[in-house]
């Protein structure tokens, strides 16, 4: 409700494990040394310290009417993986591909008893080889279960948008109510670049789109 040039700085994180009567959450906080606001914020945060919070928000639920679900991300997309993976009942099929930088650093995900997750690691290097996203690879070589999947992809922004988004909507045909697609964030930009990249990125594909705009 504030205008514009007083709002404070603004970040989304997924609120995990919310306790209504104990009045608790888990954020999942990832610090990249000195850089960014969110990052350096937690670094230093103490009890007593305070955020404004504002939501939920978000479209994504998996579709209790889906045969299966594929979650896909990076270490971003994780809390929001935890989160999907404790919605669908306990019987559920889900596939589940996470890029990290190693062993050390695969999360305890809580899959449901039809549910795999395979770990992709970057030993040391940034997730691509041989010009195709190592997460990329990793989904082209699922074998995929029958039926109809419900699927919730996000990540860094180019293996997300221009690697698996070309890759599930017109290999694997899925259509767009199958699929919640997104950057989480970008290589070699912060937040507030990143948020401009994305801006171009829609308006060129609102430009191609047929019967989209015209110049």
């Amino acid at each position: 409700m504030l205008p514009p040039e007083q709002m404070p700085d603004v970040r989304t994180y997924t609120a995990l494990f919310p306790d209504v009567e104990a009045g608790t959450l888990a954020i999942d906080f990832v610090i990249h040394g000195d850089e960014g606001i969110a990052g350096p914020w937690a670094a230093r945060a103490e009890v007593g310290d305070e955020l404004l919070v504002s939501g939920p928000g978000g479209a994504y639920l998996p579709d209790p009417a889906a045969d299966w679900h594929l979650l896909v991300g990076d270490e971003s997309a994780v809390p929001a993986i935890i989160a999907a993976l404790d919605a669908p009942p306990r019987d559920a099929t889900a596939r589940v591909v996470v890029l990290v930088d190693g062993a050390e650093h695969q999360p305890d995900l809580p899959l449901p008893d039809g549910g795999a997750v395979t770990f992709v690691h970057r030993n040391g290097g940034d997730g691509d080889t041989d010009g195709d996203g190592m997460l990329v690879s990793a989904v082209r070589e699922l074998v995929w279960p029958d039926g109809r999947v419900h699927a919730f992809v996000h990540g860094e922004a180019q293996e997300v948008m221009h690697g698996l988004r070309p890759y599930l909507l017109n290999e694997r045909r899925l259509t767009r109510d199958q699929l919640s697609i997104s950057g989480y964030w970008r290589r070699g930009r912060t937040e507030d670049s990143f948020r401009v990249w994305k801006s171009e990125l829609a308006r060129a594909e609102e430009q191609e789109r047929p019967g989209g705009p015209r110049r």
